[in-house]
Order: C-alpha cells, then sequence, then structure tokens
C-alpha cells in the first residue's frame, strides 16, 4: 500500500511538473511552409523583452505585440524557403554585421563617438549585457535580418538589375529644394612643401632650410612639382606629403591652428601657380596657390570638393538612387512576406501573447 502511494505521488508532481513546462512554452504560433515548426511561448517572451528594453522598460500594447509576432512568423517563412534555395549567411558575415547593429545604436545613445565601430567580440558581448540585450538573441536576430536581405536580393535580382537611375528632372528638383546646403565659403586649394617647428626644433636651421630650397624653386633650379612630394615634413592635415589641401577663409580651426596671419596671408591678392615663403605657428610652407573661389553657391556640375572629380549632380544621383533602391527593397520585402504567406499554414494563438 505504501509502494503504491509513492508511485501515485510521483506519477502526480510528474504530471504537475510536465504541465508546467507545457504551460511555459505554449506555442504562439506554428508555421509550415516546407516543414512544420512551432514558436514557443518563452522565445516570443525573449523578443518582447528585448522590445520593451528599446521602449525604456514601456510594455507592449496588444497590436504591437501582434506585430512582433507577424515578424518572428515571416522570419522563419523566409529561413525555410531559403534553406530550401540554398542560400545561407555564415557565421563569418553575422558577428561584424551585429557589431555595426550595436554601434549605431550605442552612437545614438552616445555611449561611443560619432562613427566609431565596434570590432572586439569581447567587448561588444559585454557592451551588449551592459545595455540589458540578450546576446544569443541579438546573433540570431542580426544572422535574420541578413539572411531576409540576401534572399530578396538574390531571389528578386531582376527588380534590382532593371531599375532606373534618377532621371534628370529628378536630381534637379532636389537640389532646387536644397538650394542652401551647397553653399560654399570663399576657400584656396594649396599644395606646400612643409617644414615643421616641432617640440625641441631649431627655429633657425629649419628657416633657414626653408629659406634655400624657396631660392632654388624661385629661381628655376628646382621644379616645384618634383619637389613637392620628396623634401619637407608629412603635413598634419593630409595623408600623403605633398597633397593638396584646402584652408576656407572663414575656418576658424584653421585659423588657430596656423595662426590669423598666415591664412589671411593665403587670401592676400596672391596670384595663381605662384609660389611663395610662409611662416605659421606651426613651421614654414612653401606653398603654391592652385586655385582661389569666391563664396557662393554650387551649381549641379561643380565639384564637391576641388580634390575630388565628384560634382554635385553625381552626388544627389547616387543619394537618391539609394533611396530608390532602399524603398525597392521595403516593397519588395512585402511582396515576398505575402507571397510566402500565401503559400503556407499559420496558426497563431494570440491569447499566449
Amino acid at each position: 500500500m505504501k509502494k503504491v502511494s509513492l508511485i501515485s505521488l510521483f506519477i502526480l508532481i510528474s504530471t504537475l511538473l510536465f504541465g508546467q513546462a507545457v504551460e511555459v512554452d505554449r506555442p504562439v504560433a506554428v508555421i509550415k511552409l516546407h516543414k512544420t515548426e512551432v514558436l514557443p511561448q518563452s522565445k516570443y517572451i525573449r523578443y518582447e523583452n528585448t522590445m520593451k528594453l528599446q521602449k525604456q522598460g514601456v510594455e507592449l500594447s496588444q497590436d504591437e505585440k501582434v506585430q512582433l509576432l507577424d515578424v518572428l512568423i515571416n522570419q522563419i517563412l523566409v529561413r525555410q524557403d531559403a534553406e530550401t534555395l540554398g542560400i545561407a549567411v555564415s557565421d563569418e558575415e553575422v558577428l561584424p554585421a551585429a557589431m555595426e547593429g550595436l554601434s549605431m545604436e550605442l552612437q545614438q545613445l552616445g555611449q561611443i563617438p560619432a562613427g566609431a565601430v565596434l570590432t572586439d567580440p569581447a567587448q561588444f558581448r559585454a557592451l551588449l549585457e551592459q545595455n540589458g540585450h540578450d546576446y544569443d538573441l541579438y546573433i540570431e536576430n542580426a544572422k535574420n535580418s541578413l539572411l531576409i536581405e540576401k534572399y530578396i536580393t538574390e531571389t528578386r535580382r531582376d527588380d534590382f538589375m532593371n531599375m532606373p537611375g534618377p532621371d534628370d528632372e529628378a536630381i534637379e528638383g532636389f537640389y532646387n529644394q536644397n538650394i542652401a546646403q551647397f553653399a560654399q565659403p570663399e576657400y584656396v586649394l594649396i599644395s606646400q612643401i612643409f617644414f615643421s617647428l616641432g617640440e625641441g626644433s631649431d627655429k633657425t636651421a629649419v628657416k633657414a632650410k626653408a629659406e634655400d630650397l624657396y631660392r632654388k624653386i624661385s629661381g628655376g633650379q628646382l621644379n616645384f612639382d618634383e619637389v613637392v612630394k620628396e623634401e619637407g615634413d608629412n603635413f598634419p592635415f593630409t595623408q600623403v606629403k605633398g597633397q593638396p589641401f584646402t584652408v576656407a577663409k572663414a575656418d576658424g580651426q584653421a585659423a588657430q591652428y596656423f595662426g590669423e596671419s598666415f591664412t589671411d596671408a593665403l587670401f592676400a591678392d596672391k596670384e595663381i601657380s605662384r609660389v611663395y615663403l610662409l611662416e605659421s605657428n606651426v613651421g614654414f610652407h612653401i606653398v603654391r596657390l592652385d586655385q582661389h573661389k569666391e563664396a557662393g553657391v554650387l551649381k549641379l556640375d561643380d565639384r564637391i570638393t576641388p580634390m575630388q572629380e565628384i560634382t554635385v549632380r553625381d552626388y544627389l544621383s547616387r543619394m537618391i538612387y539609394s533611396q530608390m533602391q532602399q524603398e525597392l527593397y521595403a516593397k519588395l520585402q512585402m511582396e515576398v512576406v505575402l507571397d510566402l504567406r500565401e503559400k503556407s499554414e499559420v496558426k497563431t494563438f494570440e491569447d499566449a501573447l
């Protein structure tokens, strides 16, 4: 009798535990495209908690919960169809994409500088957890996003290939509506040979070296273009020795760095293509003015900067084309999801949300 009671008790406990497990992991959706797949409540709750984190702890409305459920269902449908088509995302692609995504989020929060991108996996994980994210879920979501992007671009490749670029009317219309953005201050484009007055430098010796080279160039013994990339010190404003660069008349940072006497001298009725020897706060400069542009508004076929070939028209064409691609991608994403929904069997349990 005692033995039977122990067995009965074991069955009762097992039933209760099993019942609790089923309750915790009850399905919120059952999806079948190429195979039947269950989306459990526990996984949905993890995604919901992530959404709540983004809303600073505010509970999701029922409509938002249904929208989240739809997104998760769509991810499963795309993944199933991608598998049958042999479309996949490698693990090597996922982590950099996830780190880039978190970097953008942290930039918006002011936790890392604008433009900074995380590259250390350990730091990435620590910052994720510090900001309350579920690491595995974040990685999974990044993988799903990459897979959807690859799936759409591969299955709808022709739509992207056949998309026309923006016409002149669209480019000119955008330019006219945003013309104030293309205002340009007065500036000079200069090439130079720079002699630095770094810490511990002998100013007299540095000046004598600059003057000697200047005399040889002025006297025709040396050609400025031939020596500009070889002589002098590397200049902190450029990546390549002797590389041309611009100085704007209203550039307060340049005036502070070089000294106003130097920047004023660049705009003081100097002849284009003539070589001058100037002194600044940071050293001596054998300078040639290559261009002097008055303040004004850039026209469509003007270069964005004198050092680059790209014009305002080129820039706007690329920008508008990129916007058109994003709009096309959003349209195709909707079409793809609707098509997969029509081909699949989806049952949802919204009472479990």
